[in-house]
């Protein structure tokens, strides 16, 4: 018997995402991929050699599987380890739990041989990557844990985590802080001499930033200070992120607080980040992708052309409103009567949503409401 014949005479994996999700032993709930899914998908893969890509898609959309499915393409690709980033750990269960379901092998624990050799994907959150203590190595320590494939998800919601991890935080109870104080004490003072003695006084409200040609003169100096306490909770995990780069920061000394941090992060400083071969940033509600630059070091020229279903209705911007922050004197009957008017007017379908007293929902398609009991987030008009 030719096992070639029936095999079709090749072991080499497939390595297109729609194929993949063929051919995975998934739950029932995935019976087909979503179109938007499909084009996301198809864009993609497309461009895959692209070091840097942006994928958009709403929430809702199936971010989570296309994402995954991206992934165990590249690793089909011998593109390794493949890493899922998410904002935080409960996204981080929601993720492997949706690996589970759709027949991929995915790990949370970052000692799982699988994730070195090509065989599962690795989920976890931002904070694991950007840290002075990262598990994928920092600085001139190099990579430990080497990235072949990444993926950012709601990567507008990791934007704020990774600029925190770059700032270092400093209250008047650590011991570093009155050393700081008193070496800025001199340029403070050029600035205002009253200012600076509120802020030895101790007073919150009053703030000073250290001149930028101060920083760059007394940095071997900061360093210093910072390297004596660099054990302690407030520096072991920011400070090897700025050692190196302290010429750069920007330091705002206050009566309650000194924080120190760059203009933007410095994504060099994880190597493993910086190195690899595939990095795509997801997002359902990030316009300006600037940041990807900015935040992460992507390269500009290769953000131009986003990842975007082909549909023009499955993207869009949101917008919340409360017009009774606006006008008290507005009633819910006042609100109901003004959107079924401009409804009727757009002869357009929406749904609006609106608590109370009790949850309620009204359709309106221009030519009749219709009320029904349901759920719906506190204080919101959607």
């Amino acid at each position: 018997m030719d096992w070639a014949d029936i095999f079709g005479g090749s072991s080499e994996k497939t390595t297109n995402p729609r194929e993949i999700f063929a051919l995975l032993d998934k739950d029932a709930r995935f019976e087909f991929l979503r179109d938007v899914q499909a084009d996301i998908l198809d864009g993609w893969y497309q461009k895959r050699d692209q070091r840097d890509d942006v994928v958009k898609l709403d929430t809702g959309g199936g971010k989570t599987t296309s994402g995954l499915l991206m992934l165990q393409s590249s690793l089909n690709e011998d593109i390794y380890p493949a890493v899922y980033l998410t904002p935080d750990k409960y996204l981080t269960e929601q993720v492997i739990a949706e690996a589970k379901a759709l027949g991929i092998e995915a790990t949370d624990d970052e000692d799982d041989p699988r994730i070195r050799v090509g065989s599962a994907v690795y989920v976890t959150n931002i904070f694991k990557l950007f840290n002075g203590r990262s598990i994928f190595g920092v600085g001139r320590a190099g990579a430990k844990l080497p990235i072949g494939a990444i993926i950012i998800d709601d990567a507008h919601a990791c934007l704020a985590t990774v600029s925190n991890q770059y700032r270092i935080r400093l209250k008047p109870d650590h011991d570093a802080y009155s050393e700081i104080a008193s070496l800025f004490e001199s340029a403070l003072k050029r600035q205002s001499m009253a200012a600076t003695m509120a802020i030895m006084a101790g007073d919150p409200q009053e703030y000073l930033e250290v001149p930028f040609w101060d920083v760059q003169e007394k940095a071997e100096s900061l360093l210093k200070i910072l390297y004596r306490h660099r054990e302690t909770k407030d520096l072991m995990f920011s400070l090897p992120l700025l050692e190196d780069n302290l010429r750069l920061c920007r330091v705002v000394i206050s009566g309650g607080e000194i924080e120190i941090e760059p203009l933007f992060p410095i994504p060099s400083m994880i190597p493993s980040f910086q190195n690899a071969k595939r990095r795509i940033y997801m997002s359902a509600t990030l316009a300006d992708d600037s940041v990807f630059v900015t935040h992460f070091g992507a390269t500009p020229e290769t953000l131009r052309n986003p990842v975007t279903p082909n549909v023009a209705n499955a993207m869009g911007d949101r917008m919340i409103l409360l017009p009774r922050e606006i006008n008290r004197e507005l009633t819910r009957q006042d609100i109901k009567a003004l959107l079924v008017d401009l409804a009727s007017e757009r002869r357009c379908c929406r749904t609006l949503a609106m608590k109370d007293s009790h949850y309620e929902s009204m359709q309106l398609d221009g030519r009749h409401e219709q009320a029904r009991a349901r759920p719906l987030p506190h204080h919101q008009l959607v």
